[in-house]
């Protein structure tokens, strides 16, 4: 059954698996109990009427994820920690850690992906959106900013040597006016443009255009140089599952 489902529906069927703890006076699940449903799934934690309401464990038995939070009316709502796991004895490959709003990603909340890449911020019906950070683990790169419907829409992208881009991206790559600021100060302004490529199913390749200079220290702007977003390590964050 899906964790949204309603306990005392379970109840009116034959096999409605098992239940141990306390009843209110409409003899409903009230209280503190432990319930055990036909699919194997488990819930541990407090009910309201006949619903999982307050503090509780919901643990997925197909492969093993957990939620540990708040429940409002069967559903994730409120503050929470789920694991996600692919089988029940597997590792767990992504963590959320943050607010819920009816089953939903919602609010603030970090977010541990299967590659170690991690995002910190705002949250709308279970995408990234609002000001947000994410930190890619194998490039060492982070886009901070704004985020629309899970996607980078602007803001910085920092480099592990301290080079930061700023401009608006377009499907998580740089598109439009931006600037490549340097860490002695010198400020590299241009133009990215899309070019699109020849599968559907990649991002479209950014091409830069550097158009002017800044330089406070003039005796270093001939080492100034955008760093190449077409390298193949160049970072795309994930869809939300």
């Amino acid at each position: 059954m899906s964790d949204a489902e309603d306990d005392d529906k379970q109840e009116e069927k034959p096999n409605h698996g098992v239940y141990e703890g306390e009843r209110g006076e409409s003899k409903k699940r009230h209280g503190k109990g432990m319930a055990i449903f036909p699919n194997g799934d488990k819930y541990e934690g407090e009910y309201s009427e006949g619903k999982r309401q307050g503090k509780g464990v919901y643990t997925y038995a197909k492969d093993g994820s957990t939620y540990e939070g708040d429940f409002l009316n069967n559903k994730k709502h409120g503050f929470g920690v789920f694991k996600f796991k692919e089988k029940p004895d597997g590792p767990e490959l992504q963590v959320y850690e943050g607010n819920w709003f009816e089953d939903q990603k919602h609010g603030y909340g970090t977010y541990i992906y299967p590659n170690k890449d991690t995002y910190t911020g705002e949250w709308k019906d279970g995408l990234r959106h609002g000001d947000g950070s994410y930190f890619f683990a194998e490039t060492q790169t982070s886009f901070v900013g704004h985020w629309e419907n899970g996607d980078f829409a602007t803001g910085k992208w920092v480099y592990p040597d301290g080079t930061i881009f700023e401009g608006p991206f377009s499907q998580n790559v740089p598109c439009g006016p931006g600037t490549f600021e340097f860490l002695n100060g010198n400020q590299l302004h241009g133009l990215f443009s899309l070019k699109k490529q020849s599968s559907p199913v990649l991002p479209p390749e950014p091409i830069w255009k550097g158009l002017t200079v800044t330089a406070p220290r003039a005796q270093v702007q001939y080492h100034m140089q955008a760093p190449d977003p077409r390298n193949p390590k160049a970072p795309y964050p994930p869809r939300e599952r």
